[in-house]
Protein backbone atom coordinates (compact mmCIF):
# COMPACT_ATOMS: atom_id res chain seq x y z
CA UNK A 1 0.00 0.00 0.00
CA UNK A 2 2.70 2.35 0.96
CA UNK A 3 4.72 2.13 -2.63
CA UNK A 4 1.30 2.55 -4.11
CA UNK A 5 0.76 5.90 -2.39
CA UNK A 6 4.11 6.95 -2.80
CA UNK A 7 4.00 5.86 -6.46
CA UNK A 8 0.80 8.12 -7.05
CA UNK A 9 1.55 10.80 -5.02
CA UNK A 10 5.28 11.35 -7.19
CA UNK A 11 2.89 11.07 -10.31
CA UNK A 12 0.47 14.13 -8.46
CA UNK A 13 3.43 16.20 -7.61
CA UNK A 14 4.54 15.59 -11.13
CA UNK A 15 7.66 14.03 -9.77
CA UNK A 16 9.96 12.68 -12.62
CA UNK A 17 13.47 10.74 -13.08
CA UNK A 18 15.93 13.56 -12.47
CA UNK A 19 18.63 14.98 -15.29
CA UNK A 20 21.01 16.39 -12.94
CA UNK A 21 22.44 18.08 -16.00
CA UNK A 22 19.29 19.89 -16.61
CA UNK A 23 17.88 20.40 -12.65
CA UNK A 24 21.45 22.47 -12.15
CA UNK A 25 21.06 24.76 -15.27
CA UNK A 26 21.43 28.22 -14.35
CA UNK A 27 20.71 27.22 -10.72
CA UNK A 28 22.84 28.22 -7.71
CA UNK A 29 22.86 25.28 -5.34
CA UNK A 30 20.97 27.06 -2.82
CA UNK A 31 18.40 26.87 -5.57
CA UNK A 32 18.88 23.36 -6.58
CA UNK A 33 18.75 22.19 -3.18
CA UNK A 34 15.52 24.82 -1.78
CA UNK A 35 13.85 22.92 -5.55
CA UNK A 36 14.72 19.24 -4.52
CA UNK A 37 13.36 20.07 -0.89
CA UNK A 38 10.16 21.73 -2.11
CA UNK A 39 9.39 18.59 -4.76
CA UNK A 40 9.68 16.31 -1.96
CA UNK A 41 7.40 18.29 0.67
CA UNK A 42 4.92 18.63 -2.20
CA UNK A 43 5.30 14.81 -3.03
CA UNK A 44 4.67 13.81 0.64
CA UNK A 45 1.90 16.42 1.52
CA UNK A 46 -0.54 14.82 -0.74
CA UNK A 47 -3.43 13.70 1.15
CA UNK A 48 -3.74 10.25 1.03
CA UNK A 49 0.03 10.02 1.55
CA UNK A 50 -0.05 12.41 4.70
CA UNK A 51 -2.95 10.51 6.30
CA UNK A 52 -1.07 7.47 5.82
CA UNK A 53 2.00 8.93 7.57
CA UNK A 54 0.14 10.24 10.29
CA UNK A 55 -0.77 6.24 11.12
CA UNK A 56 2.80 5.44 10.30
CA UNK A 57 4.77 7.80 12.64
CA UNK A 58 1.64 7.28 15.62
CA UNK A 59 2.60 3.64 14.81
CA UNK A 60 6.61 3.25 14.12
CA UNK A 61 6.73 2.43 17.89
CA UNK A 62 4.90 -0.23 18.30
CA UNK A 63 4.29 -1.83 15.05
CA UNK A 64 7.44 -3.40 13.18
CA UNK A 65 6.04 -3.18 9.99
CA UNK A 66 5.46 0.71 10.39
CA UNK A 67 9.21 1.11 11.83
CA UNK A 68 10.31 -0.94 8.57
CA UNK A 69 8.15 1.45 6.06
CA UNK A 70 9.97 4.82 8.32
CA UNK A 71 12.99 3.09 7.75
CA UNK A 72 12.61 2.23 4.22
CA UNK A 73 11.79 6.04 3.79
CA UNK A 74 14.86 7.42 5.56
CA UNK A 75 17.13 5.23 3.58
CA UNK A 76 15.48 6.12 0.57
CA UNK A 77 16.34 10.06 1.10
CA UNK A 78 20.00 9.62 2.16
CA UNK A 79 20.62 7.50 -1.19
CA UNK A 80 19.01 10.14 -3.14
CA UNK A 81 20.42 12.91 -1.41
CA UNK A 82 23.89 11.37 -1.62
CA UNK A 83 23.21 11.10 -5.40
CA UNK A 84 22.40 14.80 -5.18
CA UNK A 85 25.49 15.74 -3.40
CA UNK A 86 27.97 13.80 -5.53
CA UNK A 87 26.01 15.09 -8.90
CA UNK A 88 26.43 18.99 -7.23
CA UNK A 89 30.21 18.37 -6.71
CA UNK A 90 30.75 16.87 -10.68
CA UNK A 91 29.06 20.12 -11.94
CA UNK A 92 31.19 22.07 -9.48
CA UNK A 93 28.17 23.94 -7.61
CA UNK A 94 29.49 22.61 -4.42
CA UNK A 95 32.16 21.11 -2.78
CA UNK A 96 32.65 18.65 0.42
CA UNK A 97 35.23 16.94 2.77
CA UNK A 98 32.57 14.20 3.27
CA UNK A 99 29.84 13.83 0.91
CA UNK A 100 28.18 11.30 2.59
CA UNK A 101 28.12 12.76 6.12
CA UNK A 102 26.83 16.03 4.49
CA UNK A 103 24.24 13.75 2.40
CA UNK A 104 22.88 11.61 5.82
CA UNK A 105 23.00 15.38 7.79
CA UNK A 106 20.73 16.87 4.75
CA UNK A 107 18.39 14.49 4.67
CA UNK A 108 17.71 14.14 8.53
CA UNK A 109 17.60 17.76 8.73
CA UNK A 110 14.94 17.76 5.91
CA UNK A 111 13.24 15.24 6.84
CA UNK A 112 13.12 16.71 10.89
CA UNK A 113 11.33 19.46 8.57
CA UNK A 114 9.23 17.41 7.39
CA UNK A 115 7.69 15.88 10.42
CA UNK A 116 7.49 19.04 11.77
CA UNK A 117 4.94 19.98 9.02
CA UNK A 118 3.10 16.83 9.14
CA UNK A 119 2.26 16.91 13.00
CA UNK A 120 1.72 20.63 12.43
CA UNK A 121 -1.18 19.28 9.82
CA UNK A 122 -2.10 16.75 11.85
CA UNK A 123 -2.91 19.11 15.05
CA UNK A 124 -4.87 21.37 12.41
CA UNK A 125 -6.96 18.58 11.54
CA UNK A 126 -7.69 17.65 14.87
CA UNK A 127 -9.44 21.07 15.44
CA UNK A 128 -11.13 21.28 12.58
Amino acid sequence: MYQFLREQSKKNANIKPVDFSQLFQGKTAYEVLQGVVQGYVNMNHQEKLLTFYKVIYSERSIQPMAARIVAEETERMIIATKQLFYAMVIHKLLHFENADMSAVSFAMASRQGRMKKVLYARQRLMFV
